[in-house]
C-alpha cells in the first residue's frame, strides 16, 4: 500500500474552560482498493466519513465551513474516484456503484476504525445510505444532509420540482453560460460559471453563492463523463426495504427551500419513525452555508448518542 502523509497541527478551541487542544490536520495520498485517493482527516472525536456530492466535484465544495465541526467530531474527508486530488485515470469498469461502496470500506479499514459515522450531501447521501445497506454493521450513525432522497421515483419528481422553479430569466442566464467560449470549450472555467448560475437557484437566499467554494480540475470535462458508467445503478434504485433494517442511528438534514423536501421528510420518516429529522428554516441545498449554526448543532447532539 503506497502512502505519502503530509502533517499539520491546527488549535482548535475546546470545549468550556479546559486549555486549547492541539488537534491533527492530516492530508494523504493512499492507494486503497486499486486506486489512488486524497484523505483529509481534521478533529477528534467520533470518526465521520464525508461524502461530497456531484457526482464528479471534490470535497473542497464543502469547505471551509463543513472543517468547524472538526471540534465535535473527527472529519474524514475524501475525493472520490476521478475527482479532486485522487486518481483521474479511469474506465467505465472503474466507476460502478459497488466500487465507490468498496472505496469507503477501504478507507475505514485503512484508518483501523471498527465502525465510522458516515455523513453524505446530495449525491454523497446517495452513497451514503448505499454503504449502510452493505456494511450495516461498520456505520455508527448516518448524516444525510440534504440527501438524494431513498427512492429514484422520489429523486426524479425532487429534480422536476427544481426545473419548474427555473425563471425564463434564469434560463436565459444558463442559455449564456452554455454559449461561452470556455463552456463550448470544455474548460473548467466554464463549468464553474454553469454550476454556480445553477446552484444559486438552491439557495434561499441567491446572494449566499460567493460563499459556495468551487475549484474544478482542468480535466473536469473528461472525468465527469466517466460517471455515465454509474447511471445503470442509478436508474430505479430503492434503499427503503434496507434501510428500514438499519441499526444504526440516523440524522436527516433538509433546508426548507430544497424541491420536494416534506415529500422526501415523511418517506424517511415512514421508513423509520425514530429516526431525527431536520427542516432547517430559510435554508437551501447548501445549509453547511445558509444555516451553519442550527446544522452544527444537530450534528453535535446526534453523534454524542
Amino acid at each position: 500500500m503506497y502512502r505519502i502523509l503530509i502533517p499539520l497541527l491546527l488549535l482548535l478551541g475546546c470545549k468550556s474552560s479546559g486549555p486549547e487542544q492541539a488537534v491533527l490536520d492530516s492530508a494523504e495520498y493512499a492507494t486503497l482498493n486499486g486506486f489512488t485517493f486524497f484523505i483529509r482527516q481534521v478533529g477528534s472525536g467520533v470518526p465521520v466519513l464525508v461524502c461530497h456530492g456531484g457526482p464528479g466535484l471534490d470535497h473542497t465544495y464543502l469547505m471551509p465551513q463543513m472543517g468547524r465541526l472538526a471540534k465535535d467530531a473527527r472529519l474524514i474527508f475524501y475525493d472520490q474516484r476521478a475527482c479532486g486530488l485522487s486518481g483521474h485515470i479511469v474506465d467505465s469498469s472503474m466507476m460502478r456503484l459497488d466500487t465507490f461502496l468498496n472505496d469507503m470500506e477501504a478507507i475505514r479499514m485503512h484508518l483501523g476504525l471498527e465502525r465510522m459515522a458516515v455523513l453524505g450531501h446530495s449525491f454523497g447521501g446517495f452513497l451514503a445510505m448505499a454503504y449502510a445497506a452493505k456494511y450495516p454493521d461498520r456505520v455508527s450513525h448516518l448524516i444525510l444532509m440534504n440527501s438524494m432522497p431513498p427512492t429514484y421515483t422520489l429523486w426524479q419528481q425532487n429534480n422536476d420540482a427544481l426545473f419548474n422553479r427555473i425563471t425564463p430569466a434564469q434560463r436565459q442566464e444558463i442559455t449564456t453560460v452554455q454559449q461561452s467560449d470556455a463552456y463550448m470549450l470544455g474548460e473548467a472555467k466554464g463549468y464553474e460559471e454553469l454550476f454556480r448560475v445553477m446552484y444559486k437557484l438552491q439557495f434561499a437566499d441567491p446572494e449566499r453563492i460567493d460563499s459556495l467554494t468551487m475549484t474544478l480540475q482542468p480535466d473536469f470535462e473528461t472525468t465527469s463523463q466517466t460517471f455515465n458508467a454509474m447511471m445503470p445503478d442509478l436508474i430505479n434504485y430503492d434503499y427503503t426495504g434496507q434501510l428500514k433494517k438499519l441499526k444504526a442511528p440516523v440524522l436527516v438534514i433538509y433546508g426548507d427551500h430544497e424541491p420536494g423536501v416534506d415529500r422526501t421528510i415523511q418517506t424517511f420518516q415512514e421508513i423509520n419513525p425514530s429516526w431525527k429529522l431536520v427542516k432547517l428554516p430559510d435554508c437551501g441545498h447548501f445549509p453547511y452555508i445558509e444555516a451553519f449554526p442550527e446544522l452544527e448543532r444537530a450534528i453535535a447532539s446526534f453523534t454524542k448518542q
